[in-house]
């Protein structure tokens, strides 16, 4: 039960995280946008300045195929970019967090058939919140909005709702396996 427990925190989490993000975006799609792109772009040249770093610091020469310099470079100079130019970092974030919200949609479809495997009642009801958050993933990452703060904002929205069906898992998969537990204790009192 303390696994149960632990994802049950864990979806919590993830729900707060989803809210948070979703409210964020909603309010300030455009301060997202940018602040998105920058942030990642800061972690990308991070990594690129410690593989330059690395490169010198080495003093095992490994032969020839070393690449860390190069892959330093490259990286450092992607990340210069990403900060000059925020946005294309930004769009792909909105294709990560597509990706995202289709994994979680899967994986409550999973949940769902293992409740229904467990014969209980609120399986139907996961399934549908799975397949919610599948279609909204889709929806983020097909882009049918045209402009990336739009699809920012809009995946706020999604964030919002997946925070929501999030707390509704919690809610129901707890109720689930307050039902097991009672089913197994009349079971063994038999």
């Amino acid at each position: 039960m303390d696994f149960l427990r632990s994802t049950a925190k864990q979806m919590i989490i993830t729900a707060v995280i989803y809210a948070a993000l979703g409210v964020f975006f909603i309010l300030k799609p455009d301060t997202a946008f940018i602040t998105i792109g920058k942030i990642l772009a800061v972690a990308i040249l991070i990594i690129g300045l410690a593989r330059i770093a690395f490169y010198f610091s080495d003093k095992n020469f490994l032969g020839i195929q070393r690449n860390g310099l190069t892959v330093g470079l490259v990286t450092s100079i992607v990340a210069v970019f990403l900060l000059v130019k925020p946005e294309f970092t930004a769009t792909l974030v909105g294709f990560a967090l597509g990706f995202a919200v289709i994994l979680a949609g899967i994986m409550q479809f999973q949940n769902a058939l293992d409740l229904k495997h467990f014969n209980q009642t609120n399986w139907g009801i996961l399934l549908v919140i799975g397949l919610i958050e599948i279609v909204l993933g889709v929806i983020a990452l097909i882009d049918p909005f045209g402009a990336d703060r739009t699809l920012i904002f809009v995946i706020g929205i999604f964030l919002c709702i997946c925070a929501v069906c999030k707390m509704l898992s919690v809610i129901f998969v707890g109720k689930g396996v307050h039902n097991l537990k009672k089913a197994v204790k009349d079971a063994d009192a038999v």
